[in-house]
């Protein structure tokens, strides 16, 4: 990717628009010196390289997804819990946290995909939060949830693209990562790293 970038600095380009994921292949030093050429902006999780070459960015807030969400499931009246462990270490301390300061007797666990189906009925789990709508959907299709179970996706796409779809979500849109980095580019909004807070789209499976 540094091979191909280099390719175009002879060239007009005024910003380049990174996913944190690619970005991390970047030092420090290579991304100043991308500086020198082209405005840099990063949508993803912020890294340790970007936050130090002083990049601006927008991303989900990962921690508030895992804490809002578990705190849903909570407040309809979940006490077993299981949640992918797909989402990440940031979501999974979020989702944690919920279940720390609740005064209810409330169990969290964390499972792997191929884990969530099965374990929900050995464990009597009454609500599931699931690393994505699409996993909530693929483990649904297998059959494994039986009985009255919560189900909490997450991302909302699924939603977005089916109206008639049932799945509550705690939804972080992409369309609103991208809005604040053009207002950034467009110098419509200051130029700085910005954690966006995630929404609740609820429907009937919640």
């Amino acid at each position: 990717l540094w091979r191909k970038l280099r390719r175009y600095a002879g060239l007009p380009v005024k910003a380049i628009f990174l996913n944190s994921g690619a970005a991390e292949i970047f030092s420090v030093t290579e991304l100043k010196q991308l500086q020198g050429w082209a405005e840099l902006y990063f949508f993803g999780s912020p890294g340790g390289a970007l936050l130090e070459a002083g990049i601006p960015g927008v991303f989900c807030d990962e921690y508030l997804i895992g804490y809002k969400g578990v705190r849903h499931l909570l407040e309809i009246g979940c006490r077993r819990i299981l949640m992918a462990e797909e989402g990440g270490a940031l979501r999974r301390a979020g989702a944690q946290a919920a279940v720390d300061e609740s005064l209810d007797n409330a169990r969290l666990r964390f499972c792997g995909e191929s884990e969530l189906g099965p374990v929900a009925g050995e464990w009597y789990a009454d609500g599931i939060f699931f690393a994505s709508d699409e996993q909530a959907h693929r483990i649904e299709a297998r059959g494994h949830l039986g009985g009255k179970v919560a189900l909490l996706g997450c991302s909302g796409s699924a939603g977005r693209n089916a109206p008639e779809s049932t799945l509550s979500s705690v939804d972080f849109r992409p369309e609103a990562v991208i809005n604040r980095l053009w207002g950034m580019y467009q110098r419509e909004i200051p130029a700085t790293v910005e954690a966006l807070p995630p929404g609740l789209v609820l429907r009937s499976s919640t």
